[in-house]
């Protein structure tokens, strides 16, 4: 078996006692038979302290430059993992970025993999050692080293397990996998044994999910068997399977979005256009909008409610503001004392009455919605952030989540 592991910087902190840690883990799946691959990534206050002393001696430094610099970092955190794994009797050799095989563009700082050929990495499987990999990093086609951005090695360690056809790609973080909701909020909330990506997808947008959105379009699109793994037990994790090959769950998880806010436009004129002059200025900015409600006014208008990232809020009222007069709006009022809540299940398009479940609970804890967006798989509702945490519970309750059936 043929398995691909992929361990951060915050289990790989740099100290003796990580490293060890992160080698008997390697070790055990060793000691089961498997055929390891293993990308480790060094910890980020690491990379950061390297950045801000680059920019003090040259505040304009080129990014080629600062990606020659982490690439140590990458490569310390391999050879002593691989060190250490010699030390217990399991030979293993390091690799980096310019040796493994792996072109990218030339965006330095944030580069895209484009091919993978792994002959180095095949080549040391073949002498039965363990393969260490210096993450988050390749070569483009000037030979000059790069480095994939953030998420980068979960990234390559994607890429790699998908060139070499490896049975399960492992991630390994400080959780043990994906839950019905979080544990933080909801006591009883329980660790799901399997989703799958378009579920993933939309549970991306809880800030705890642990793999970068990139490495998980990677593994969709080239049919990679991920696990998210805890580093520091022998739970199983959550499996990433493709949505034909599991059980399709009405309710899967539960997700809050804090960094919401409300924008909305009242009394436009109710004329053709009016929508595309609104979103065609936010998107000129970058602006991303999420849910949006238009409702009829009086007097041949309507109000235009959407929803954005809180933080980019100052960018979306300076639009506004300054073309409210283009836009014959009679008011813009804003507000950031909201969340968003999501219900994601795979089973939603063949269950009926599950949005009615949803709101039903809602009622029950006495919470009222302002703005619901649907989807075949997904139910948004906006709340009140105080309300927040009471409705994810009530709905949690409502499914009996908590169970396993």
């Amino acid at each position: 078996m043929l398995v691909v592991q992929k361990y951060g910087g915050k289990i790989l902190d740099g100290s003796d006692s990580s490293i060890k840690n992160v080698a008997c883990n390697i070790a055990r799946a060793r000691d089961e038979g498997c055929e390891l691959v293993v990308v480790v990534s060094a910890q980020d206050e690491e990379k950061n302290k390297i950045i801000q002393r680059a920019r003090t001696l040259n505040p304009s430094v080129k990014k080629r430059e600062l990606d020659m610099m982490l690439c140590c970092c990458e490569q310390m955190a391999a050879s002593m993992t691989a060190s250490a794994l010699d030390g217990m009797g399991y030979p293993a050799i390091s690799i980096a970025g310019w040796q493994y095989g792996v072109l990218t563009d030339s965006s330095h700082t944030n580069a895209k993999v484009k091919t993978v050929t792994a002959q180095r990495i095949n080549e040391e499987l073949d002498r039965d050692n363990i393969v260490v990999i210096a993450g988050h990093q390749g070569l483009n086609t000037h030979n000059d080293i790069t480095t994939l951005g953030k998420g980068g090695s979960d990234i390559l360690a994607v890429a790699i397990a998908a060139t070499l056809k490896a049975d399960v790609c492992r991630i390994y973080t400080m959780r043990d996998g994906i839950y019905t909701a979080d544990p933080a909020i909801v006591l009883d909330a329980r660790r799901v044994e399997s989703v799958s990506f378009d579920e993933m997808y939309e549970l991306m947008t809880n800030e705890e999910i642990p793999i970068h959105i990139r490495a998980l379009e990677l593994a969709h699109k080239y049919f990679v068997n991920l696990e998210l793994c805890s580093a520091f037990g022998t739970c199983g994790g959550t499996r990433i399977r493709e949505m034909s090959e599991m059980e399709k769950k009405v309710v899967t998880g539960i997700t809050k979005d804090s960094n919401i806010a409300r924008v909305s436009l009242i009394g436009v004129p109710d004329t053709p256009g009016i929508a595309f002059k609104i979103f065609s200025m936010l998107s000129q900015k970058n602006i991303n909008v999420d849910i949006i409600l238009q409702a009829m006014g009086r007097k041949n208008t309507q109000d235009i409610t959407f929803t954005i990232a809180r933080d980019a809020l100052e960018d979306a009222k300076h639009i506004i503001e300054d073309n409210i007069s283009i836009l014959g709006a009679q008011k813009l009022s804003l507000d950031t004392n909201v969340s968003k809540i999501s219900v994601i299940g795979a089973g939603m398009a063949q269950n009926s009455g599950v949005a009615a479940k949803v709101f039903e609970a809602m009622f029950d804890a006495d919470v009222n919605i302002e703005m619901i967006s649907t989807s075949e798989i997904k139910i948004s509702m906006l709340v009140k952030t105080e309300d927040c945490e009471k409705a994810i519970n009530a709905i949690h309750d409502k499914f009996m989540l908590h169970k396993i059936f």
